[in-house]
């Protein structure tokens, strides 16, 4: 008597090779996921060190006094290879800034005109940049301040 295929223990080999393919079709999608996360991770990574840069530059100029208009450039040698900045003092033309704020608050610059309050046209505007390559890609970080004579 032939025995039945409902008697039969186990898998048989189309069942096996239909999991074996939904495996590897499942491990590849994990497999990207994985690397994009990784990449995502690194420049996270990157990302945050370039900020932490900026903050010791930003820290340098302030503690050197009030800002002299210059432009200079610089790298972080052995310690951060590849990262560079740039840090451009300028002058700050802080009318447009006053016109929006008088605005905002109701009152119109243009009437009487305006008068730029005493001190603020020894305002500085510095410009600190960050620069770096990440798969033959450039990247920066970019942050203004305005510094006022003491």
């Amino acid at each position: 008597m032939a025995a039945s295929r409902w008697n039969e223990k186990g898998f048989s080999f189309v069942e096996l090779m239909v999991a074996l393919a939904i495996f590897a079709a499942s491990f590849g999608v994990l497999l990207a996921g994985h690397t994009a996360a990784s990449r995502q991770e690194a420049h996270a990574r990157r990302l945050f060190t370039a900020s932490a840069l900026l903050r010791n530059i930003l820290t340098e100029t302030e503690l050197g006094g009030y800002p002299s208009i210059a432009e200079d450039k610089g790298d972080f040698g052995e310690n951060f290879p590849g990262y560079a900045w740039t840090r451009k003092i300028s002058e700050a033309d802080i009318t447009g800034m006053l016109t929006s704020t008088l605005t905002s608050l109701g009152i119109d610059p243009a009437a009487g005109g305006m008068v730029v309050p005493a001190g603020l046209d020894t305002v500085r505007k510095v410009v600190l940049t960050i620069d770096w390559e990440e798969n033959q890609k450039p990247f920066h970080v970019t942050m203004t301040y305005y510094a006022v004579a003491p």
